[in-house]
């Protein structure tokens, strides 16, 4: 008698944890996002600041969530810094700090200030 009750005591723990486990077909996706937090341009050709693209940053940030802090910033290094005569301008640099809701803002507040640079550069090449 002892033996049957061991038996059918390890049967039914047997059988009850073979259909306790059941497979969970729940899939679980993750999503992943990345942000462009910084845009930087450098150059040394006056000529690539006047024909720089103002579209491409706007398109670069608008995958950003709103409230996501962006910074844009340019820089010019003059080559020629051997002038000895009148005024020279070496170096030219531009960073600005703000939030993707304000990308526009930023864009246009970096855009006219390269804009004063390069008018005051060629004002002072010749």
């Amino acid at each position: 008698m002892k033996i049957k009750n061991f038996l059918t005591g390890v049967f039914l723990v047997c059988s009850c944890l073979t259909f306790a486990q059941t497979k969970n077909d729940t899939k679980t996706e993750t999503k992943s996002t990345s942000a462009v937090t910084e845009f930087k341009f450098e150059t040394k050709n006056i000529e690539a600041l006047k024909k720089f693209d103002w579209n491409i940053v706007h398109d670069l940030f608008e995958e950003n969530e709103k409230d996501q802090d962006i910074t844009l910033a340019f820089a010019f290094e003059n080559p020629d810094k051997t002038k000895k005569t009148g005024i020279r301008i070496d170096d030219f640099n531009f960073k600005i700090t703000g939030k993707t809701a304000d990308a526009s803002t930023l864009i246009k507040t970096t855009k006219s200030s390269v804009e004063n640079f390069i008018n005051l550069s060629e004002k002072y090449d010749d």
